[in-house]
């Protein structure tokens, strides 16, 4: 959040077990928009994932963070 706060686009990536809490300390830090334009939740948990995993888990994500970052067009 701070990075946003100095103009610094940023995406928050987290598992659906710690979404509310990431959407509460956005809502907290009066920046309401972030949960919507720059939070990506995943399944939960990732401590159980092979690297190659979570690698595959990233790739999954990648595209939808990138648009979020709008570094590439919406579709």
């Amino acid at each position: 959040m701070e990075l946003e706060k100095r103009g610094v686009m940023t995406v928050t990536i987290c598992t659906a077990h710690f979404a509310a809490m990431a959407s509460a300390a956005m809502r907290g830090a009066h920046m309401p928009a972030l949960v919507d334009q720059g939070l990506v939740i995943i399944p939960h948990p990732l401590a159980e994932l092979s690297p190659a995993q979570v690698r595959a888990r990233a790739a999954e994500i990648l595209p939808h963070a990138e648009r979020m970052l709008q570094l590439t067009p919406q579709p």
